[in-house]
């Protein structure tokens, strides 16, 4: 009878503790997201947004020490989106990731921010004495300040074999907010700068000839429709150049107010 009482108990405790473990399995914060892996297979990466977490500063006011530091640790939040959208906010945004060089080889990389709408962008690197790097870059600041030119905000990083590199973005801006990240090596970003520039240009160079055609068109017959026709040709291209970044890398390097 004994015996049977203690078999009892001891499957009753064993149960709470598998229930306690699994609760603390699920409400355990989704912050440790996992490093980034890097192969020698590839020289491109789309950095997907399982491995970032997301913490917002509404205040503004956070620093890299506080964000960094245990009071704010667990308070990432891991993102469910393969691309983070924050979409319109008065908030800065961080981001907390880790890139793993498991190509066996010490190599050169480029990590963009491929999302040119950005006021404000500091990327902050972490060393092996836990101290921090601080780059910046954003729209709302001097093109010809950047070390990379590119419309887009472009990082140059080297990382050793075997290294585990952690890294923390924040962003502010009177747009939307997107966390589209990239890793390129050095052949694989100037291919896919050429690309965007052909791709644009072919775009852009055929907008041009359409609105020089109908303005002809205008002079010729003096038809108004066709001068209404080119106005709004000229301001769509006006919106592309300032999406897309293209003003602030050809157009308006130094103007900042116009980006």
């Amino acid at each position: 009878m004994i015996s049977r009482t203690v078999k009892r108990n001891v499957a009753s405790v064993t149960g709470v503790m598998m229930a306690f473990s699994l609760l603390l399995i699920l409400v355990a914060p989704a912050s440790a997201e996992e490093a980034f892996s890097i192969t020698k297979k590839r020289d491109y990466y789309d950095i997907p947004g399982r491995h970032m977490a997301l913490l917002e500063d509404p205040g503004k006011e956070l620093t890299i020490d506080q964000v960094s530091g245990p009071d704010y640790r667990d308070k990432f939040v891991a993102s469910k989106e393969e691309v983070p959208n924050i979409g319109q906010t008065r908030s800065a945004w961080w981001i907390r990731f880790a890139i793993k060089n498991d190509s066996g080889q010490d190599k050169d990389w480029f990590l963009e921010l491929n999302h040119p709408l950005i006021d404000y962008v500091s990327l902050y690197i972490a060393d092996p004495t836990g101290d921090f790097t601080e780059l910046r870059q954003g729209r709302a600041m001097p093109y010809t300040a950047k070390a990379v030119k590119r419309r887009t905000f472009v990082f140059e990083q080297k990382l050793k074999a075997g290294e585990v590199r952690r890294y923390y973005l924040r962003a502010q801006s009177g747009d939307g907010i997107v966390f589209p990240l990239r890793l390129m090596s050095p052949v694989e970003f100037i291919k896919s700068e050429r690309k965007d520039q052909i791709v644009l240009g072919i775009l852009l160079g055929a907008m041009i000839i359409i609105m020089i055609y109908n303005f002809f068109i205008f002079f010729m017959s003096r038809d108004e429709s066709y001068l209404y026709l080119v106005f709004f040709i000229f301001s769509f291209l006006f919106y592309i150049i300032s999406e897309n970044g293209i003003g602030n890398e050809f157009v308006w390097r130094k103007i900042t107010w116009m980006s």
